[in-house]
């Protein structure tokens, strides 16, 4: 990642080989930039947009959410949830053109450029919620928003400040200050069962879950009935006490358990990927 106008440089030790950097930038306006890569896929990103590119050669490139036989083809249901921008939508909708798909991204900021993506590849049949999904229905949850890297938005933004001595290595402390720059954003929160109850979802052939420290609250909001609809879930954890109790759950509803570290690795994080 080579040091751009609106870029952040990154500790070379921590660059892949074959990382994949945006050909061409483009200003939207002071917020986007429309970004494209090598072979021409293009995509809406916050003006910042390294974070947009690591989450390109994530998802697209190495595949990440696509390991150990996880797959979406001939999928008829998929759920996004922590969609962000929305690159897995429309990964996974280019891979499963028919398949009803349902994202949700609490941040306003990102779910405006999750919008954007998923018009500008033409996802039909993409339903998207400006809403966090949790453990509980209809309350209020306050985020902790990084506008320079909103994908690391949470709710528990102490995960991110005991990440802070990796960063510093990665990025620099200065980098890392401007990184972890924080304002404050609210989101209402639904259940995944009661959104399942409310949109009539039968069957969910594969889960997606990134939602930055929040994940045994989006697992304890999937009520006991539903757990039998989920055919594969993969899943992103940001700490090992979190990546543990999250394994837990998933050994105990009789998943089939895979872990992958992934290029987001030297920041604490972890991927599950579970087939029933």
């Amino acid at each position: 990642m080579n040091k751009k106008p609106g870029s952040i440089s990154v500790n070379k030790d921590y660059v892949p080989a074959d990382f994949i950097n945006p050909e061409a930038v483009e200003d939207i306006s002071n917020e986007i930039k429309r970004i494209t890569f090598p072979g021409g896929f293009t995509c809406y990103a916050p003006a910042v947009y390294d974070e947009a590119a690591l989450i390109y050669n994530e998802i697209i490139i190495k595949q990440e959410y696509f390991l150990y036989g996880l797959s979406v083809e001939g999928a008829r249901c998929i759920l996004d949830v922590g969609a962000n921008i929305g690159l897995f939508t429309v990964a996974a909708k280019q891979k499963a053109p028919d398949a009803r798909l349902y994202a949700f991204e609490p941040i306003p900021d990102s779910f405006q450029i999750l919008e954007k993506n998923v018009q500008l590849h033409g996802c039909s049949d993409a339903h998207l919620f400006n809403i966090a999904i949790g453990s509980k229905d209809f309350g209020e949850r306050i985020f902790t928003f990084y506008p320079h890297a909103p994908g690391n938005s949470t709710s528990a933004p102490e995960i991110k400040q005991a990440a802070r001595p990796a960063l510093d290595q990665i990025f620099g402390k200065e980098q890392t200050d401007f990184i972890l720059e924080a304002e404050k954003r609210t989101a209402q929160v639904r259940t995944l069962s009661s959104v399942i109850q409310e949109q009539g979802i039968t069957n969910i052939d594969y889960l997606k879950i990134d939602v930055e420290g929040d994940e045994l609250s989006v697992l304890e909001g999937i009520e006991e009935q539903h757990w039998p609809l989920i055919t594969q879930l993969a899943i992103e954890t940001h700490t090992q006490l979190l990546h543990d109790k999250v394994r837990e759950i998933l050994v105990s509803h009789h998943y089939n358990i895979q872990e992958n570290m992934g290029l987001s690795a030297p920041m604490g994080v972890s991927n599950l990927y579970a087939k029933q």
